[in-house]
C-alpha cells in the first residue's frame, strides 16, 4: 500500500508541475521573454541595410565599439577614449587610454539613433550635444536617453536647430567608462521627438 500511495503522490506531484509550466509558458506573450543575446524588441530597429566603422585601431586591452543604429545604417563606433576594469583582478584595471575624435562621423539628421554598450556592467549613458554654430553655438544640451534594456539605449536629439557635437559617454560603477563622438543635426522647425508640434 505504501509503494502505491507514493506513485499516486508522484503522477500528482509531476502533474501539478506539468500544469504550473504550462500555465506559465501560456501567460508569457513570445515577444515579452527574449533569450541571452537576442535583440531587444521594439523599437530597437531590424539589421541594418549598410554597416560602416569608425574609430582608432584598438589593441588587446581596447574595449569593443559602440554600435550606433540609424535608419537603415548601423555604425560600429570605437571608443577614443576608454577604462575598462576587472573586478575580480588585483588591481581592478585591464587598461585605459585617453583620445579624441577630430574628424567624428556625421550621422545625418534623425529623429533618433539607437546605442548598443558593448561592455557589460556599463548601466548608464550620457549623450551631451554641444552646439556648433548659430543659434546655440558653443551650447551643451543633454540628449534624452532611455534604456531599453540588453545594453540598448533609445537616443533622442534635444535643443535648437543646428549642427551639434555628440559625445556619447557610457559608464559603470563596477565596469568602467567608454567616450565615442558623432556629429548629429537638427533640422529647423524639427521639434524634440516626444513634443507637440
Amino acid at each position: 500500500m505504501t509503494v502505491l500511495v507514493a506513485a499516486v503522490r508522484r503522477a500528482a506531484a509531476l502533474a501539478g508541475a506539468g500544469l504550473l509550466l504550462a500555465g506559465a509558458a501560456a501567460c508569457a506573450a513570445p515577444d515579452a521573454v527574449r533569450q541571452p543575446g537576442q535583440a531587444p524588441p521594439s523599437p530597437v530597429p531590424p539589421s541594418p541595410a549598410v554597416t560602416t566603422a569608425h574609430g582608432p585601431a584598438g589593441d588587446d586591452t581596447a574595449p569593443p565599439p559602440f554600435l550606433v543604429r540609424y535608419g537603415t545604417a548601423e555604425l560600429r563606433l570605437t571608443p577614443h577614449t576608454y577604462c575598462l576594469t576587472d573586478p575580480l583582478a588585483g588591481s581592478g584595471w585591464i587598461g585605459c587610454a585617453d583620445g579624441s575624435d577630430a574628424d567624428p562621423v556625421p550621422l545625418g539628421s534623425p529623429q533618433e539613433v539607437f546605442v548598443l554598450v558593448p561592455v557589460a556592467g556599463m548601466d548608464r549613458l550620457v549623450v551631451t550635444q554641444v552646439g556648433d554654430g548659430a543659434p546655440c553655438a558653443g551650447c551643451r544640451v543633454q540628449a534624452e536617453v532611455t534604456s531599453l534594456g540588453d545594453g540598448w539605449w533609445q537616443v533622442r536629439p534635444q535643443g535648437p536647430a543646428g549642427d551639434y557635437d555628440v559625445e556619447i559617454f557610457a559608464y559603470g560603477e563596477e565596469a568602467g567608462d567608454l567616450v565615442a563622438n558623432v556629429r548629429w543635426s537638427r533640422l529647423p522647425g524639427e521639434s524634440a521627438p516626444g513634443a507637440g508640434g
